[in-house]
């Protein structure tokens, strides 16, 4: 039996099967690896299978994922349900069109679908167009004994969905985009003339999509034992495992300074800002955007004009390292400012937001580091006006951090999905990591490095590179030939830190 972990609750019978079951008792990497060898194939028979028959399995899905269906999921409102057809329509059959399928007033009407409609997650035909679709399914609807319903999760749990309080009146929710230069990820018109990023198939234009965070959670609000703490003005979270960063930083663009609804991103960009942009535009829905040259002074500024310009959620990319923020910030009410450095260049850019802040209007500022680095500057931390966010505690305990737990998944989604993505992200961090740090550490510790960072943070290594909480879930990626000619690494692929192609 394969299954998805995160699924085990979903059914009722999840805990029995679990109970009967072992775990894969043989070779993990040989079982990855064949994996690997299989995906390119399975990804090229499935391009070729044309959209028009994917979008015949949209409604069959959602009917049968609804109150009436078989796979019915009890936890799952409607527009919960919708977004998971989304999903799976756009990142499991990687549906490529102008945009998702449409479904009948009447389809609409039988599964009680209406508020996924007035959500912005669910398309509707234009009344008189025809039936959206003849359907595979049995004529009659598919009825549980209220005795199964009732081994279900309790119904309390659709009030509190993490999934639902991410999608709450979500309406732009386009498939990100990106250009060769200042990048606008969602906007309708930029999609229409500019090719996907990395490639030349067309993208989904005004298409919902399964989980954006265009609206903050209503954490505040949250009947979860375990509440995020909204909190303005200057703040630190430290994460045990450094994988957290990125869905932290997803997690406070939709949670803090609601009324704004647009954040800035200080990163340790190490020229991957327009890979980082298509990472994080995938996992929040917003649009993001980042200069397509982050070190020169005109692009910054024109990613920043077009962000503070832009009438949606947005959020801005910038390099930490930037001396002054654009001067068109200063007339932008941004809902909070986030500052993470990675272990990757070991720098936790306190100075950098103290000198930010004021040249910023901005509700809250938070720098995310790791414990490990928080340890480290201790008395700096407490002599500084930045002091620890309430529920940076959370984050020690998965338990008690169910509060990030939707936008973990969602990062986990993205990073399972977008390989070639990642192998950007990979290539790009060593080229520039090897360059800053030739001459100060040698071809191993370099790919220590650069090894950690990508099992931990992009989740593509060795399991003894990653995390225990959050281990890889795909093998170390291959390292071209002239990146270890250009930097000089044939030592670290000697002993088997770097795999070569």
């Amino acid at each position: 039996m394969v299954a998805c972990s995160e699924d085990e609750n979903l059914y009722p019978a999840g805990a029995s099967i679990m109970w009967q079951s072992q775990a894969w008792p043989r070779d993990v990497d040989s079982f990855r690896a064949s994996v690997a060898l299989l995906r390119p194939v399975f990804d090229q028979t499935l391009a070729s299978i044309p959209a028009e028959m994917k979008a015949k399995i949209y409604p069959d899905w959602i009917s049968c994922h609804g109150s009436r269906g078989h796979r019915f999921v009890s936890s799952w409102d409607v527009v919960t349900l919708v977004k998971k057809a989304n999903l799976f329509l756009l990142d499991v059959l990687k549906y490529q069109a102008p945009s998702l399928p449409e479904v009948s007033e009447g389809f609409m009407a039988h599964n009680g679908l209406e508020l996924a409609v007035q959500e912005g997650a669910l398309r509707v035909k234009v009344p008189g167009s025809g039936i959206n679709h003849a359907s595979s399914l049995p004529k009659n609807d598919w009825a549980p004994a209220e005795s199964e319903r009732s081994l279900g999760p309790p119904s309390a749990s659709t009030s509190t969905n993490p999934t639902r309080n991410l999608n709450n009146n979500s309406r732009n929710t386009n498939r990100p985009d990106y250009s060769d230069n200042v990048s606008v990820a969602s906007t309708p018109s930029a999609r229409a003339a500019q090719p996907k990023f990395g490639g030349t198939k067309p993208t989904v234009d005004q298409g919902p999509k399964f989980k954006p965070v265009n609206r903050p959670p209503a954490v505040g609000s949250s009947s979860t034992h375990n509440a995020f703490k909204i909190t303005p003005g200057n703040t630190y979270l430290a994460v045990d495992d450094e994988f957290d960063a990125i869905p932290l930083m997803c997690f406070l663009a939709g949670t803090c300074g609601p009324d704004s609804r647009r954040a800035v991103f200080f990163i340790d960009t190490s020229g991957c800002q327009l890979h980082y942009q298509k990472l994080i535009s995938r996992i929040t829905e917003w649009t993001v955007f980042a200069p397509a040259i982050a070190e020169t002074f005109q692009s910054t500024e024109d990613a920043a004009s077009k962000f503070s310009r832009f009438p949606g959620p947005a959020i801005l990319l910038l390099p930490f390292k930037i001396q002054t923020p654009p001067s068109v910030l200063t007339n932008v009410l941004l809902g909070c400012c986030v500052y993470w450095g990675s272990t990757l260049g070991g720098f936790v850019p306190l100075l950098q937001a103290k000198r930010h802040a004021t040249a910023l209007k901005c509700s809250s500022t938070s720098i995310i580091m790791t414990t490990a680095q928080r340890d480290k500057i201790v008395p700096i931390l407490y002599n500084s006006n930045f002091r620890v966010h309430p529920s940076s505690a959370d984050l020690l305990h998965r338990d008690a951090s169910s509060w990030l737990s939707e936008s973990r998944k969602t990062t986990k989604l993205v990073l399972s999905t977008e390989p070639e993505l990642i192998k950007e992200l990979y290539e790009t961090h060593l080229r520039f990591f090897a360059r800053t740090s030739r001459g100060q550490l040698g071809a191993e510790e370099i790919a220590n490095r650069i090894n950690k960072y990508t099992a931990n943070v992009l989740l593509a290594g060795n399991p003894e590179d990653g995390s225990k909480r959050h281990p890889p879930i795909s093998s170390r990626l291959l390292t071209p030939l002239s990146i270890v000619s250009d930097f000089d690494l044939q030592a670290a692929v000697d002993v088997g830190k770097l795999h070569v192609w």
